[in-house]
């Protein structure tokens, strides 16, 4: 749901975790997380194609608009990709790391269903709406990681880790961003991170298209091309979303709550009547439903 436009790069620490423990930043899952029931997604959904998900009406913006014959949001251009981030901030965040800072840590929480009810209609009574935002991201199943969420978006490879569980909410470290075009080695902090072999140093991605082909024919993982129509919900102290997904031949709609206050949004949550109903990600969401 975040997007950040830097990189981190990675150093040896540890974090404090959710009520103050220490944690090896070498394994984030909390054990809590790691025994957390896959939910049951069924492969078919009963919306057909030409239904609209009810998330009202907007513009979209310029660059993330779909193409009809490429299916895929405009491509920034090599200069402006090879720009994000690379320069100030590299810095800061290395730093940062080193320091065991989690500055840029939400809390999030997310359903999935066939039909978002009256929970959707509750978020947009008490927050106000933005346009309707029509995307496309690229994740990669990580075996036996449900923790990680590794995506290609909008040019770039992104990493996050979620640290642990928290009432209900999962708690996300954006651990690494890396715009592409880059090399091998500028990617080792994103792949080292979910033990994942990287690329030599040398060896040059120019686009999303070329490292998803690089990880499907010389890391064996599946790289699972994932539409979204999702309708941005502002909130005095979180950020709501409510949208459509389609991946896989599966359609689904979905209700997300974010933010860096874990109080705020677990308050939001028991508001829309989901307290207790279970918090899936992305990456658990794919990983359930695809690889069982």
């Amino acid at each position: 749901m975040t997007e950040w436009s830097w990189r981190l790069t990675r150093a040896p620490c540890s974090v404090r975790g959710i009520g103050g423990a220490v944690i090896d930043r070498t394994w984030t899952a909390s054990p809590k997380l790691r025994s957390t029931r896959l939910c049951d997604v069924p492969k078919r959904c009963l919306l057909v194609d030409d239904q609209q998900p009810e998330v009202g009406e907007g513009d979209v913006p310029a660059e993330e608009r779909m193409s009809a014959d490429q299916g895929e949001p405009r491509r920034k251009s090599p200069v402006e990709r090879a720009c994000m981030g690379k320069v100030d901030t590299i810095q800061a965040a290395a730093q940062a790391s080193a320091s065991g800072r989690t500055d840029g840590d939400r809390y999030e929480f997310r359903i999935f269903r066939r039909r978002i009810g009256p929970e959707a209609a509750v978020l947009r009574a008490i927050g106000g709406g933005g346009g309707l935002d029509i995307c496309l991201d690229c994740y990669v199943i990580v075996p036996d990681r449900p923790d990680a969420g590794l995506k290609l978006r909008g040019g770039r490879a992104e990493l996050k880790l979620c640290l642990g569980v928290e009432d209900g909410l999962e708690r996300w470290h954006p651990e690494a961003a890396v715009p592409l075009p880059a090399y091998g080695g500028e990617l080792e902090s994103i792949f080292r991170g979910v033990y994942i072999e990287p690329p030599e140093g040398t060896r040059f991605f120019a686009d999303t298209s070329a490292l998803t082909r690089w990880l499907e024919a010389e890391r064996g993982l599946r790289v699972v091309p994932l539409r979204m129509r999702r309708l941005p919900v502002l909130l005095p102290a979180a950020r709501g979303e409510i949208g459509e997904i389609q991946f896989d031949g599966t359609r689904l709609q979905t209700l997300a709550l974010e933010g860096t206050d874990p109080v705020s949004v677990a308050a939001l949550v028991a508001r829309l009547g989901l307290g207790g109903v279970e918090n899936t990600s992305y990456p658990r969401l794919l990983s359930s439903s695809l690889t069982r």
